[in-house]
């Protein structure tokens, strides 16, 4: 079990972890902020990521990980088209002939990311 501190006028130990929550500050040691950071690693088949084939359900797999792109089909600045045939597929050769190992396109991605691919 975790100790943490709360305090309202977001005052923090120096070694302290700070998260901002409903108004306080809840505050950790380094040791425990990786807890209460960390989400729990998930893995998918890609037997799951292909179930999610189509532009209101879109997961494609880039690299070794599995993203959920249905939210950023509309947002593509490339267009939807190119997203969507990405759905349920390993979209990864798509992704780096498209992008040639763009930083931007990377840091674009990364939040969509849902997991790892087994």
């Amino acid at each position: 079990m975790h100790t943490f501190t709360f305090s309202k006028r977001g005052i923090a130990a120096a070694a302290a972890f700070p998260l901002a929550l409903s108004g306080l500050l809840l505050t950790a040691s380094p040791s425990q902020a990786a807890d209460v950071t960390a989400a729990p690693s998930k893995s998918y088949s890609l037997s799951q990521v292909k179930a999610h084939n189509k532009a209101t359900d879109c997961w494609s797999v880039v690299g070794k990980n599995v993203y959920n792109l249905t939210t950023w089909i509309p947002k593509h600045p490339g267009g939807k088209t190119v997203v969507t045939a990405m759905c349920g597929k390993n979209g990864t050769a798509t992704f780096n002939s498209q992008h040639k190992g763009s930083g931007s396109a990377a840091r674009a991605l990364a939040p969509y990311k849902i997991g790892a691919v087994r």
